[in-house]
């Protein structure tokens, strides 16, 4: 009985784990590495806009996100620039000039209900810069 449960345990963990999207990314980081230097990224950053644009989304996608993201980042930040890129850029200007730098406005506007993805977007490239390449 005991030995039943065990491989009944270890096929859920098996099959929960292949349905993880941060492995799925972390699976794909030769890709992320490219992306990242054609941006002039971090890989972590690159590897978290992954994760913005949907682990299982086209590269064309994912490459959109990270252009968006790259080229508001000098202006915005690297917080309200991932609010940008998943589609808040509005409100990431509009943060940035009530608080006039964006230290201050992501300060402000981190506490948004818009902010959500600047806020997944810092912890997954925390996660990311954390876990040693290859690793599993």
């Amino acid at each position: 009985m005991l030995a039943a449960l065990l491989v009944l345990f270890l096929v859920a963990f098996w099959v929960q784990r292949g349905r993880s999207s941060y492995l799925a990314i972390e699976q794909h980081r030769a890709e992320a590495e490219a992306v990242a230097a054609q941006f002039g990224l971090p890989v972590q950053d690159a590897m978290a806009l992954r994760d913005l644009a949907g682990a299982y989304a086209t590269e064309s996608a994912w490459r959109e996100v990270v252009s968006v993201y790259a080229g508001n980042r000098a202006q915005l930040g690297d917080a309200l620039a991932a609010v940008a890129a998943a589609g808040g850029r509005a409100a990431a200007l509009e943060a940035l000039q009530a608080a006039g730098d964006p230290e201050r406005a992501w300060s402000a506007f981190r506490l948004e209900p818009g902010a959500v993805p600047g806020l997944r977007f810092l912890a997954m490239r925390e996660r990311f810069a954390a876990r040693k390449p290859g690793r599993d």
